[in-house]
């Protein structure tokens, strides 16, 4: 797929919310880009999103940052940072959980 095709998704899925918030709007065009591989779009929205001040938007904020910092790991480390992260973190003075 040529990437003007491809630009025209996240574009396209910013319009179909047009009633949403804006920072609704950008997550979901940026999720869109990023799931297609245009890391480049995605990044910019991302950032956009980081741009709108509020307190309705950090949800979103913290995704959006999440995502830019993803954009910045290879692959391969992402799995293993992923499982890493998803271990159970044991405070001094605890018992480790058993599965």
């Amino acid at each position: 797929m040529e990437s003007d095709d491809a630009a025209e998704y996240g574009d396209a899925a910013f319009g179909i919310g047009e009633k949403l918030p804006r920072d609704v709007r950008l997550y979901t065009a940026a999720a869109v880009d990023f799931q297609r591989g245009e890391f480049g779009g995605a990044a910019t929205r991302f950032r956009e999103v980081l741009g709108i001040a509020g307190a309705k938007t950090a949800l979103r904020t913290t995704w959006a940052s999440y995502m830019l910092g993803r954009m910045h790991v290879e692959p391969e480390e992402f799995e293993t940072l992923s499982e890493r992260l998803l271990l159970p973190v044991v405070l001094p003075g605890t018992v480790p959980p058993t599965h």
